[in-house]
C-alpha cells in the first residue's frame, strides 16, 4: 500500500510586496474575480517568516527588525496547486499584470524570512534574465 502524503491544507493566497497602489488595486480586482485573497506586504514584514505571512499553522510572528526595503515588487503565491498556479499566471499575463519576481511557497522557503526569500527570487530572476 502506498503512503499518502496529505496536500498542504493552505487555501490559495497571494502576497504582494512593493507594488504601486494602482497595480495593487488592479491585482486585487483580478483576484477577487477568482475568489483569491490578496495580502499587501510592507517593509515591516521583511523580518517575518514566509510561513507566518501565508498563515501556516505553527508559525508565530518574529521579532520586529528594521531592514532596508527591497527594491523590487514581488509576489509570493501560497497554497496553489499546479493547475491553479498555471491559471493564475495566465490571468496575470492576459491582464498585463506581469510581475518579474514571484515564487510559490514551498516546504523549504516557508522557514525563510521574507527578505531572504525576496533576495533569492531576485538572484534567480537575474540569472534567468542573463540567458
Amino acid at each position: 500500500m502506498k503512503a499518502r502524503i496529505p496536500k498542504d491544507p493552505l487555501q490559495p493566497l497571494v502576497l504582494a510586496y512593493g507594488m504601486e497602489k494602482e497595480r495593487l488595486a488592479r491585482l486585487e480586482t483580478l483576484l477577487q474575480g477568482e475568489q483569491i485573497p490578496l495580502k499587501a506586504l510592507s517593509d515591516a514584514d521583511l523580518c517575518q517568516k514566509a510561513g507566518f505571512l501565508c498563515g501556516l499553522p505553527g508559525y508565530l510572528p518574529g521579532e520586529p527588525e528594521l531592514l532596508e526595503p527591497f527594491p523590487h515588487e514581488a509576489l509570493l503565491l501560497c497554497g496553489f496547486g499546479d493547475r491553479a498556479l498555471d491559471r493564475l499566471l495566465l490571468l496575470l499575463r492576459q491582464n498585463d499584470l506581469r510581475v518579474a519576481r514571484k515564487a510559490a511557497l514551498t516546504a523549504v522557503n516557508r522557514d525563510w524570512p521574507l527578505r531572504q526569500l525576496l533576495e533569492e527570487i531576485d538572484r534567480e530572476h537575474e540569472m534567468m534574465s542573463r540567458r
